[in-house]
């Protein structure tokens, strides 16, 4: 029963939170009933997409030995949280560096590689950015579940420590997204992504996150005089926590060549996505798959 339980609640957290993420797609001047249908039946596709997934990694995963598929649920599990603790420390530095220095965005850092790679990025297919807005917002999560739901499958009794993991990266995200708020390129860079459709998930989503910013900012300024409301103005999402996290997928079953071919395809997709939909920069990208590297053992 208490498996069951705890299965029922991690679905349960998957379905909301894909939920949330493709509510933004949908307009709201629609009455209420549209609205739902529409939302919960996009819902329900990415939730299929996802199990398909899952499906796919519990049967490359069904013939491992406990002891090896241990090692890869231990590595999973101490990943998550590790790098949402390196993006709060990171958080933390800079905008406490911004509450006392002129504000000086990391973008601009790598103005130089945006500006040169602009026309590529413009000139691709209006699929591929629906493709890698797909990926970014949906598959991503639904690889964060499908290990888990995997693990669950096939030995439950061993699948709380992962689950727990899956939980703290909710609540650190959660956390580091309103107390120290978290930018991206889009922001700085708000005309250079003219070339995304307007119609994409992500750019709903991008509007609606500046938007919250905007009145947490106003809100924390209100109630922190001073140079203390510095210390709450948005910051870069410093290193890309999905691009480490694609890599580290890639590299734990690296030895399982259906899965090393599934986790590489996913993680190039994370990168290009990350960057060409403006989440995120290159030092972004690049310094995540550094962490992922250094965090993953060599003896496995």
């Amino acid at each position: 029963r208490k498996d069951t339980a705890m299965t029922s609640f991690v679905v349960a957290v998957s379905f909301l939170a894909v939920s949330s993420v493709h509510l933004s797609h949908f307009d709201f001047q629609v009455d209420c009933l549209t609205f739902l249908l529409k939302s919960y039946l996009l819902t329900f596709l990415y939730a299929i997409a996802g199990l398909t997934l899952f499906v796919i990694v519990a049967h490359f995963i069904r013939k491992e030995s406990d002891q090896d598929l241990l090692k890869r649920y231990r590595l999973i599990a101490f990943f998550v949280p590790a790098m949402m603790l390196v993006n709060l420390t990171y958080f933390t530095l800079k905008a406490g560096s911004v509450a006392y220095n002129s504000k000086f965005p990391l973008i601009l850092h790598e103005y130089g590689i945006w500006k040169a790679l602009r026309a590529l990025f413009a000139s691709l297919p209006h699929c591929i950015y629906r493709v890698l807005d797909i990926t970014y917002t949906g598959v991503w999560f639904a690889s964060l579940s499908a290990l888990p739901f995997s693990l669950i499958l096939l030995n439950p009794k061993k699948a709380t420590t992962l689950n727990s993991a899956v939980l703290l990266l909710l609540a650190f995200t959660a956390l580091g997204n309103v107390v120290l708020l978290t930018s991206s390129p889009v922001y700085e860079l708000h005309h250079y992504f003219s070339y995304l459709p307007r119609d994409l998930s992500t750019w709903k989503i991008h509007q609606a996150s500046l938007a919250l910013s905007h009145d947490l900012v106003h809100l924390k300024t209100a109630l922190f005089s001073g140079r203390s409301a510095g210390f709450f103005q948005p910051v870069a999402a410093f290193p890309a926590f999905h691009s480490g996290y694609a890599l580290l997928l890639f590299l734990a079953f690296r030895d399982r060549r259906c899965l090393r071919i599934l986790f590489l395809a996913f993680w190039l997709a994370i990168v290009i996505g990350g960057i060409v939909l403006g989440y995120h920069g290159f030092s972004d990208t690049f310094i995540a798959s550094l962490v992922a590297l250094a965090m993953f053992p060599r003896g496995m």
